[in-house]
């Protein structure tokens, strides 16, 4: 059995682009960080079904709390969308920062009730960069049935 910790580790250590954009969030937000989307969802379809390496210059994080002054380099700027995300451009990388109340609108705004929000089930899946864990069942199953693996 595939390990996916171990699939999304070795990624992270080989994208500088990732690596740099997990610092920037490390330093503008608090408590846990997941990783999620495409950078996710890509690198394990890749491993698994043996794909091409996918290239990215857009990383998606999930975090606790989000600061609310945000600490960026004169070359960075950001945008907030209507749900109280932010959206950093640094150079050609754009990384989005969110918390889970920011889209998952009911009492209990946990990374377990977002993963069961999301409009793909390929979306449904998230790393905890905490704990080294895969997260996201519906996400997983996607991945290994091929269901809706795109670019």
């Amino acid at each position: 059995m595939l390990n996916y910790s171990k699939i999304i580790q070795k990624a992270i250590s080989e994208d500088s682009d990732f690596q740099r954009s997990l610092k920037i969030v490390q330093k503008n937000s608090n408590g846990k960080i997941w990783a999620a989307g495409g950078f996710i969802f890509r690198n394990l379809a890749s491993a698994i079904h043996n794909l091409p390496k996918p290239i990215f210059n857009d990383y998606d994080f999930i975090v606790e709390k989000i600061n609310k002054e945000l600490d960026l380099e004169e070359n960075m700027n950001f945008t907030l969308n209507t749900f109280g995300s932010i959206k950093i451009k640094n150079g050609p990388i754009t990384i989005d920062i969110w918390e889970p109340e920011d889209v998952y609108l009911a009492t209990n705004p946990t990374i377990e009730n977002y993963l069961k929000t999301t409009s793909l089930n390929i979306q449904s899946i998230a790393y905890s960069i905490e704990s080294d864990k895969v997260l996201g069942d519906v996400g997983l199953k996607a991945i290994l049935d091929k269901k809706n693996i795109g670019k």
